[in-house]
């Protein structure tokens, strides 16, 4: 039994749990739950973060031996056909993550008062100026979001504002910010409340 039939497992009964009227559920490797019409959404967030297909797990099914069964006929469905989904990027994303620690500014030259470039690792970025999070900004002010969570909350001892819970659910959702917003608003309160239920657990 792998490690991920339990993370599958304690996701899908979790979310069961808060939604009481849901029979199915896909879920990833990585512990996050898409409702039953979601299944597209939950591919591409796999193929995104180069994770197996989802597990469609059924309420009445919800245990580890089970989800381990599925996997396993998963992976063996998957090397018959020894193909892979390509992965569609949305063609707008946050830049920056909401929880992901704020890059320190470079200094300043003492002589012109502009910002020093940085020898900077492999695969690491650090901003020179404000436009990045201008432009993250302006994105998250063109998404929509939830009509019934509070602004502000207080999730395992850590602080987050509805706009960076709504920015978390957008870059889980693999959609662009047209499609975000032209789904209906019950399927994005349920998208944000798959985020916050995740954050929770």
């Amino acid at each position: 039994m792998t490690k991920y039939a339990k993370i599958i497992a304690t996701t899908a009964a979790a979310t069961f749990a808060q939604f009481p009227d849901l029979q199915v559920l896909h879920v990833t490797e990585d512990g996050n739950a898409f409702m039953p019409h979601a299944e597209n959404l939950a591919i591409n967030h796999a193929n995104m973060q180069k994770l197996p297909r989802p597990i469609m797990v059924k309420r009445e099914e919800v245990r580890e031996e089970v989800v381990a069964s599925e996997i396993e006929l998963a992976k063996a469905k998957a090397g018959k056909e020894k193909k892979v989904a390509p992965v569609v990027k949305p063609s707008e994303e946050v830049a920056v993550a909401p929880n992901a620690p704020a890059a320190e500014e470079p200094a300043a030259d003492a002589n012109t008062g502009d910002a020093t470039d940085e020898a900077t690792d492999e695969g690491e970025e650090v901003a020179t100026n404000s436009e990045g999070a201008q432009d993250a900004e302006a994105m998250m002010a063109t998404l929509k979001s939830s009509e019934v969570q509070p602004d502000k909350m207080k999730i395992k001892g850590q602080k987050w504002t509805l706009q960076e819970i709504v920015a978390k659910s957008f870059q889980e959702s693999g959609m662009n910010a047209e499609q975000w917003n032209d789904q209906p608003q019950e399927d994005r309160e349920a998208a944000i409340e798959l985020t916050i239920e995740g954050l929770k657990a």
